[in-house]
């Protein structure tokens, strides 16, 4: 059925009922129920640059009204005597579900239907301002909270809250999925984020309430983590907000980022077996690069092929992960001329046992080549080759 809706006597838009909705655009209507008047009831817009609409009540008197820059939602009371909208493109029953979106910018909101509940954060501007109200009759007694904010904002969509109302803040984005007790921010997990977590790169410089304290959103060396603020000087924070040092797991998206750890320079290498480690970039340090059981590496065990060639720190200093024969060992960093190191960091020599790993294997002794061979009842020792 359609019926029309007239202003001053002119016909100013057509109304569509179809599925019961209601539809209408620019005009000055009568509240009520006869086809020439506009039912009370909740209405979105589809929005426009400059949207003015005004509710009013007995003898043209104001009731409600705004100017405003995209989208919005009204009820229409029944004891509105009339409604009229300019510019705000056509409005639309209110449905129940919606598609929440989680960015978006300028206008009036219904929260949980046209977008999510949760925290948002955008980048602020000349004459920023938002609001929320417990309902879409937009006046003193339905305000819940306001701001004009100068620089970026935050805010968190309050339980009691029906409507969101922003305009000249930029693009409001989802950054945590709802206040908890603490108003910390939460990740998808339903968690606090925590320092040395990531962060999303639009965030960058946005401080937030993490499970530990303030948290804010840096770029290290092009990877967005949050730090804590201030943090502790530059380095890298762990999700126990300490910094990262030689040996702690590092997560493996961060493999071959080189940082700042609480001695010095740590870069995330994998050792193996999809083992990420913080590894020490530099030989000032004496926090050693830990084996798989936890101790410091010495000369003499074998090394991960996967760190072939690599310098770290080890139980008596620099050790480097060389090719002995078919077999990869760490090997004193330039403190000797090559030869195969035994567990007490000394040449192997003929003579001496030799491990049952290097059966066979022809190395550089003290004095020159070896090779392990057995001499008999499984009694394995250095020989001179030559």
């Amino acid at each position: 059925m359609v019926k029309r809706l007239l202003t001053l006597g002119a016909v100013a838009v057509m109304v569509l009922f179809l599925a019961g909705c209601e539809i209408f655009g620019d005009g000055n209507f009568v509240v009520g129920d006869g086809v020439t008047q506009a039912s009370p009831g909740t209405y979105r817009s589809s929005g426009g640059q400059d949207c003015q609409w005004q509710r009013t009540g007995n003898f043209g008197g104001y009731v409600a009204g705004d100017f405003l820059s995209g989208p919005d939602v009204v009820t229409i009371l029944p004891t509105d005597s009339g409604f009229s909208s300019l510019g705000c493109g056509l409005w639309a029953r209110l449905p129940s579900t919606g598609p929440e979106v989680t960015s978006f910018g300028d206008g009036g909101y219904a929260i949980g239907i046209d977008i999510e509940p949760g925290t948002y954060y955008a980048p602020g501007g000349n004459g920023c301002y938002w609001e929320q109200d417990d309902n879409f009759l937009w006046n003193a007694n339905s305000l819940v909270a306001n701001g004009s904010p100068i620089g970026p904002v935050t805010v968190t969509l309050l339980p009691n809250a029906a409507a969101f109302k922003v305009q000249r803040c930029g693009t409001w984005t989802l950054v945590g999925f709802g206040p908890t007790g603490s108003n910390c921010f939460l990740n998808q997990q339903g968690n606090c984020y925590s320092a040395g977590e990531s962060c999303p790169p639009g965030w960058q410089g946005l401080t937030v309430q993490g499970v530990n304290g303030a948290l804010t959103c840096e770029d290290i060396h092009g990877v967005f983590l949050w730090e804590s603020t201030p943090g502790h000087g530059s380095c890298l924070l762990s999700p126990q907000d300490t910094c990262y040092q030689a040996g702690e797991a590092c997560p493996p998206d961060l493999q071959g980022l080189t940082v700042e750890g609480l001695y010095g320079p740590i870069i995330c290498v994998d050792v193996g077996s999809d083992v990420f480690l913080w590894e020490n970039t530099t030989g000032t340090v004496t926090n050693c690069f830990p084996n798989p059981e936890g101790g410091c590496y010495v000369a003499g065990e074998t090394c991960p092929v996967s760190l072939a060639g690599q310098t770290v720190v080890g139980q008596d200093g620099l050790i480097t992960c060389v090719q002995i024969g078919y077999l990869w060992v760490w090997q004193n960093a330039g403190s000797l001329t090559g030869c195969y190191l035994s567990p007490q960091d000394t040449c192997y020599q003929a003579g001496e046992s030799c491990p049952l790993n290097l059966h066979g294997d022809t190395v550089e002794g003290a004095v020159g080549l070896i090779t392990c061979i057995d001499i008999g009842s499984n009694v394995w020792v250095w020989e001179n080759t030559v």
